[in-house]
């Protein structure tokens, strides 16, 4: 009889172990004057995972405010992440100044872009994708969005 209270015991701690955990993704507050939880809409995605939110707060963030040399574009998107504005494409504007591109990606996987106005974005050699240059496995969904730049789009994907 001894053995069965501890054969109940492990069964109990091994079940626990085998439940699936939910994992909460994060959410990475960018202001525009630099004070959120990242200094710059790059090092937000940076240090975002996939699944996590990087929400931009009201305001007008430029090619050169964000750093300007980053790949020659505003920031390289991270793979899974959605990148929003806080309350719409009228009060969250990332503006390419006419100096760069505004984002790119490489094989980023399923990201979403949400509630931004992007403007004034020049792509690289003169070319498509001011505003947003994809390539290799990268799937973007955008919603209430704005874009008013040249060569807006560009994308090369795997199929």
């Amino acid at each position: 009889m001894g053995c069965k209270p501890r054969i109940v015991v492990l069964g109990a701690i091994l079940a626990l172990l085998l439940v699936p955990r939910v994992v909460h993704a994060r959410i990475w507050y960018i202001k525009s004057d630099g004070t959120g939880d990242a200094a710059t809409i790059q090092a937000g995605i940076d240090s975002a995972q996939a699944g996590d939110e990087v929400v931009l707060a009201s305001g007008v963030y430029t090619w050169s405010s964000q750093g300007g040399r980053t790949g020659f574009r505003v920031a390289r998107l991270g793979h899974g992440n959605v990148l929003r504005g806080e309350f719409g494409p009228e009060s969250t504007i990332i503006d390419g100044e006419y100096l760069g591109g505004v984002f790119s990606g490489l094989d980023v996987g399923a990201v979403r872009i949400e509630n931004l106005t992007i403007r004034n974005g020049l792509p690289y050699g003169g070319g498509n994708g001011g505003a947003i240059a994809l390539s290799g496995n990268s799937h973007l969904r955008t919603r209430e969005k704005i874009i008013d730049t040249r060569g807006v789009f560009h994308a090369m994907l795997a199929g």
